[in-house]
């Protein structure tokens, strides 16, 4: 099973408050473990307030995820 994940501007925004990412999450037939993937958060002067980014699951080969193709990861400060 494959699923393309990507991270996306909501009130953050990439390449100052934190580095843009995608990539592929794999499973091998059988294979049940957690996958993860990175976003890093860039510290800066500016108090911003809390602020988020999108992830989003996307091409989904061989796999139901019901309602969970999407997230969104706050940023605090």
């Amino acid at each position: 099973m494959n699923i393309i994940n990507a991270s996306g501007n909501g009130t953050a925004t990439a390449g100052s408050d934190y580095t843009a990412t995608s990539g592929t999450l794999s499973w091998a037939d059988g294979d049940v473990s957690d996958k993860t993937f990175t976003v890093t958060i860039t510290s800066d002067a500016l108090t911003e307030g809390s602020e988020t980014v999108n992830i989003t699951l996307s091409d989904i080969v061989g796999a139901l995820p019901g309602n969970h193709k999407s997230a969104v990861l706050t940023i605090t400060e």
